[in-house]
């Protein structure tokens, strides 16, 4: 009775002599003969061969390749279009035409409070600036910044205004302070700053903010999206000339003496729109309240409009 399969006993024959699988009787032989050697008898040995390499791979082989290098096959696209992608993505080639071409990313030339649902006027030209704006589905982004670092370069647009940042002087200067997204902690980030005058700032990074906005004495209206702030004293101390703000701090949980974000000086206040932790909602509304402040016409609570009369 053979022992070896025609594949072993090919491969066997390119071993040296003194080589243990030359013994028909070795254990190993014998293994090998009845698992790889049987599966290699009943393929293609070309065919399987070609299957190893991303340039000749077909199918189903083409589709683990993919799975290897994090790329997947996108409905009905095709073994060439597919290695295609594989390859460009493997070499991890971030620019304007990589993104436009194989996520299908609109980019455009970055400036505060970009929208395109107000169709307004901006550039898709992709070497005006080195600063993007990027518009592209949740999923698509995610793939993408965990696949690249992009740090600043594109700022994803959410569905809303992009971030801003206005001066006195109605100029854009949010990138004078784009590493803002980098920290954690925000206290005193932009306290005695007497140039600002509106902002718009989403961060899931930062943890606090006490005295963020301490002496922002031109400061006119906030939006501010911070999930994860837990901290926020006094964020607007000083403040005068501020009328409108929406923050949301949905697990601003802990509450002290001097945890209301606003202060008696932010007196021109007219609009707060606020989202808190449930647990201290009525603790803030009523903070908000003995403020006294003169000129607030709007006051809602996590969607609840709170009684001024």
């Amino acid at each position: 009775m053979r022992i070896l399969s025609d594949f072993i006993e090919a491969m066997v024959e390119l071993l040296p002599e003194h080589n243990n699988l030359k013994n028909k009787n070795n254990l190993l032989r014998k293994i090998l003969d009845r698992s790889v050697g049987a599966w290699f008898d009943e393929h293609n040995v070309l065919d399987f061969y070609d299957q190893l390499f991303l340039d000749t791979a077909t199918g189903k082989w083409l589709d683990l390749h993919g799975k290897d290098y994090g790329v997947y096959r996108k409905p009905d696209e095709s073994d060439d279009v597919f290695r295609n992608r594989i390859i460009m993505e493997k070499n991890d080639n971030l620019t304007p035409d990589y993104l436009q071409d194989i996520y299908n990313v609109g980019l455009y030339a970055a400036f505060d409070g970009f929208n395109p649902v107000n169709n307004d006027l901006t550039s898709d030209n992709p070497y005006l600036t080195d600063w993007y704006m990027g518009v592209a589905d949740a999923d698509t982004q995610s793939i993408l910044d965990k696949k690249f670092i992009i740090d600043n370069t594109i700022l994803w647009w959410d569905g809303g205004y992009l971030d801003y940042i206005y001066n006195t002087s109605d100029e854009g200067v949010l990138k004078d302070y784009l590493n803002f997204y980098k920290i954690v902690t925000g206290s005193g980030f932009f306290e005695l700053n007497t140039d600002i005058e509106r902002v718009k700032l989403t961060s899931s990074r930062i943890k606090s903010g006490a005295q963020m906005f301490g002496g922002c004495t031109n400061l006119v209206s906030v939006e501010l999206d911070f999930p994860n702030i837990t901290s926020v004293s006094v964020m607007f101390d000083g403040c005068s000339n501020l009328t409108d703000a929406i923050i949301r701090f949905p697990k601003w949980n802990k509450w002290h003496a001097l945890a209301n974000c606003f202060s008696s000086n932010c007196y021109s206040l007219e609009r707060i729109d606020a989202t808190v932790g449930d647990d201290i909602k009525d603790t803030f509304k009523n903070k908000v309240l003995d403020l006294n402040l003169p000129n607030l016409e709007s006051f809602i609570v996590n969607g609840e409009e709170v009684d001024l009369s």
